[in-house]
């Protein structure tokens, strides 16, 4: 062997020897910084559990929009005054969040659906402006008249508990036709 092989076989060795120093002394880093996640604590009330052999649209027997009122559960109490309320597209989760709670962690809540066809649609419950990206939901609304049953078409309720960093689903009975005060089922 030549003394110039010796020398380039010596030094391919150094080189591939402090080259895998460096990496060794460089590798990777184990300690990782995690940020943390606060699940969401709030109500969902779905539209399969509402809807029921009823479908979306714009036609009269169809649901174009429903709105949702929340009211803390007084323990079969008279309902106070509502603590929420929105109005949403009839095929978009209704999404309470971080609602208020008790000290107990865990709360009782009373929701009443009012649901519409386009033609019985309140004008104030048109989503003035545009619509936000979350699907479709109006801005949040929490002025009394929505209570206001008289045009709606459709009614329920459900219950829901509320527990601390857990997004619950409302228990809702299916959506019926609201009567007049005549007696007479809305169409």
């Amino acid at each position: 062997m030549t003394r110039v092989m010796r020398d380039l076989l010596a030094f391919s060795f150094l080189g591939a020897a402090s080259f895998a120093a460096m990496l060794g002394s460089a590798g990777c880093n184990s300690t990782s910084t995690a940020t943390s996640y606060t699940p969401i604590t709030g109500i969902e009330v779905l539209p399969s559990s509402l809807l029921q052999g009823l479908q979306c649209g714009t036609g009269v027997g169809e649901v174009y929009r429903y709105v949702v009122v929340v009211w803390r559960d007084e323990d079969g109490g008279p309902l106070q005054e509502p603590i929420a309320s929105n109005v949403f597209d009839c095929f978009t989760t209704a999404l309470f969040e971080n609602l208020p709670a008790s000290d107990g962690g865990s709360e009782e809540f009373f929701l009443r659906i009012f649901a519409y066809n386009s033609v019985s649609l309140p004008a104030t419950f048109t989503c003035p402006g545009a619509l936000s990206a979350d699907g479709g939901v109006c801005s949040a609304q929490t002025d009394a008249s929505l209570i206001e049953a008289g045009a709606a078409t459709w009614t329920t309720t459900c219950t829901a508990t509320q527990q601390q960093g857990i997004p619950v689903l409302a228990v809702c009975q299916p959506l019926v036709p609201l009567q007049t005060d005549s007696g007479v089922v809305a169409d």
